[in-house]
């Protein structure tokens, strides 16, 4: 096979990858359990519910849609998608007092609890809370009790709070953005300032130093090796973190972006093991990494999407 024919045959195969892809998530779509319960939800709890059915369909009009006393209005894919967060939210029950453009108030385990998020998007915000609705359940598969949790990517300080409120012993949570790291100091400060929790301002990955840009929207951008004149910040693995902090059966939760290979290929096994749960969140090289687990003694209990959860193997399995 020449190169032309090479090059067309491999266009032509992504075409049809692509084309696949396409089909099977539109017939995904119309014959998911979930989205005919939300469609059901819709008909009966939201008035012009059709609107936002014809937008799914392709026909992206601009609307309004009022729900309670919350108005949406919907012209971009952005907003669209935040609406929907948003219904699956009301849907389960999750109780929102208040959502405004800096901050959200809603019921939790008999807490109202208030997270600022002033610079993230709406739509950002919904993905945070989910976990403490039921509509994502990544986290309830973890059992925190009276665990000492590592929280590499604690964003807001959501997961921390959430971790905290199912009975972690302590959390140690890292979050390398100034922004949200400053956000996540005044969510703990106002939704659990008693808790022993420890924030720290560093990033996970290869121990030293690096630079890190500041304004970035996401940790893999924020940590590009690229970047000069950026905000100074330590890098710890997991061997430093459990030396620091004495840890034995630990649960560690990683949402880094990118930061995921680095992170355990400069971890020892060892170190590794010193944790008996460990769940990670929009991984990248994901066989090196499950290979890298599974040395250490881990079994995968389960891997959906860009989700795996690993379990220390005990010596009768």
């Amino acid at each position: 096979m020449n190169q032309r024919s090479e090059s067309d045959y491999g266009s032509f195969r992504y075409n049809l990858v692509w084309i696949i892809g396409y089909i099977f998530e539109k017939v995904r779509f119309v014959f998911s359990k979930e989205n005919w319960n939300l469609l059901l939800f819709l008909i009966k709890k939201v008035e012009k519910w059709y609107k936002i059915l014809i937008w799914r369909v392709g026909i992206e009009s601009p609307f309004k849609i009022t729900i309670g006393n919350h108005e949406i209005s919907v012209s971009k894919k952005e907003e669209f998608y935040y609406l929907i967060g948003y219904l699956r939210l009301i849907k389960s029950g999750l109780n929102i007092r208040n959502f405004g453009n800096e901050s959200i108030s809603f019921e939790f385990m008999g807490k109202t609890l208030t997270l600022e998020f002033n610079g993230i998007s709406k739509r950002e915000v919904v993905g945070l809370i989910q976990k403490f609705s039921g509509v994502q359940n990544w986290y309830a598969k973890l059992n925190v009790v009276n665990k000492v949790v590592v929280d590499i990517g604690a964003n807001i300080g959501d997961t921390a709070i959430f971790f905290f409120l199912h009975g972690a012993k302590s959390v140690i949570a890292l979050e390398p953005i100034p922004k949200f790291y400053e956000l996540a100091r005044r969510n703990l400060s106002n939704n659990c300032s008693n808790a022993k929790i420890v924030l720290l301002n560093r990033a996970a990955g290869k121990p030293g130093r690096t630079k890190i840009e500041t304004d970035a929207p996401t940790i893999s951008t924020a940590l590009s090796e690229n970047i000069i004149n950026g905000y100074d910040i330590i890098v710890h693995n997991l061997d430093e973190l459990v030396r620091e902090y004495d840890i034995k059966d630990g649960v560690l939760k990683v949402v880094c972006v990118g930061c995921e290979i680095d992170l355990f290929n400069c971890s020892s096994e060892e170190a590794i093991k010193a944790f008996s749960q460990i769940l990670i969140i929009g991984i990248y090289g994901s066989r090196e990494l499950v290979t890298k687990l599974k040395n250490a003694d881990s079994k995968q209990r389960f891997w959906k999407g860009i989700t795996i959860y690993f379990q220390r193997i005990r010596k009768e399995e």
